[in-house]
């Protein structure tokens, strides 16, 4: 086994290779280099969103997180999805010129955010970041991964957003903020256009 190397403009990467033999051994691991921390705002505003088709639907949701390099900002697409109390089926669809698909960032309405076995597989093949946001009837907690190559490495949420708010971990590990999350507004077109307040 030998390692595979692999850099994008998200993160850099040493993934193991079976049948290498003759390649040196290296420690699999994952190192971001966003081009931009996210937003806190935009998570807020997803988060928000989330609280909302909770609320009117008990459901789960999805969003996929893009960078426009050009704009260097990150921008959100509410991808055609039917959801259930307990999974969420989407397609992905192209990507708009000039954008790139980072990952996605899913909900898991009032169960803990963590990475079930249904996102695992859905994600395996889906180099990214991935996130889950849990606990969305009462204080929202978060779940991130990268995955590459098949492989997922946690991610600690700080780690992404432009640290704009306190956060601190619950009794289970998962990632809470300390302060309140906003409300959601009307999404409208292919991306989410949500306004959070304080």
């Amino acid at each position: 086994m030998g390692p595979r190397c692999w850099e994008t403009a998200f993160f850099r990467s040493v993934t193991r290779v079976e049948g290498l033999s003759w390649l040196e051994e290296q420690e699999e691991g994952v190192r971001l280099k966003l081009p931009a921390r996210i937003p806190l705002l935009l998570i807020r505003q997803v988060v928000a969103f989330f609280q909302d088709v909770y609320r009117r639907h008990q459901a789960e949701a999805v969003v996929l997180l893009y960078y426009i390099a050009d704009a260097q900002r990150y921008d959100l697409v509410v991808p055609e999805q039917e959801a259930s109390p307990l999974r969420c089926w989407y397609q992905i669809g192209p990507t708009p010129p000039g954008w790139q698909r980072v990952g996605t960032i899913h909900s898991h309405g009032k169960l803990p955010a963590f990475h079930s076995g249904a996102d695992v597989e859905d994600e395996e093949h889906d180099d990214g970041i991935h996130v889950t946001v849990g606990n969305l009837d009462f204080v929202p907690s978060l779940s991130c991964d990268v995955v590459v190559d098949g492989r997922r490495f946690d991610i600690a949420p700080m780690d992404l957003d432009d640290g704009a708010e306190t956060v601190e971990k619950n009794r289970r590990g998962c990632v809470i903020w300390a302060a309140s999350m906003g409300h959601a507004s009307p999404v409208s077109g292919r991306s989410i256009e949500l306004s959070a307040t304080r």
